[in-house]
């Protein structure tokens, strides 16, 4: 696991295009005098291996912010495995769907917010009709 920090620009511009996370790690990787980073950071570039982002945040403590990326590098395999890994822990009921009867009441939503639209799939995923 790596970490990266980084110094927010001060500049108000809109005009300016932002720069994607990924490549902004991958620039820094690619020049850090950590020789493990820079190695891996290599491969990454060369298709064998992929990024992925843990968790990014701001670090404002001491009247400096920062920008602060935790990442690993990770073989496809691994990658897929831990994919396939987030998916069952998000939907570990999927294999009940076709379980389900078809006199069941059929579920209410109440609102229309986030939650409540993000509930309605997460329902008509499984199959109750919402």
């Amino acid at each position: 696991m790596y970490e990266l920090e980084f110094t927010p620009e001060k500049n108000g511009k809109t005009d300016k295009k932002r720069i994607d996370d990924s490549v902004r790690i991958m620039q820094a990787a690619l020049v850090s005098e950590d020789e493990e980073l820079r190695n891996d950071a290599l491969d990454c570039k060369e298709g064998l291996c992929a990024l992925h982002i843990e968790k990014k945040f701001i670090d404002a403590r001491r009247a400096k912010v920062k920008i602060v990326y935790r990442f690993e590098f990770l073989s496809f395999e691994e990658k897929a495995e831990r994919d396939e890994t987030i998916r069952n822990r998000a939907f570990p009921y999927k294999e009940q769907r076709a379980d389900i009867p078809a006199d069941i009441v059929r579920p209410v939503v109440v609102g229309m917010g986030p939650a409540g639209l993000f509930a309605g799939l997460i329902l008509a995923q499984y199959g109750l009709r919402p």
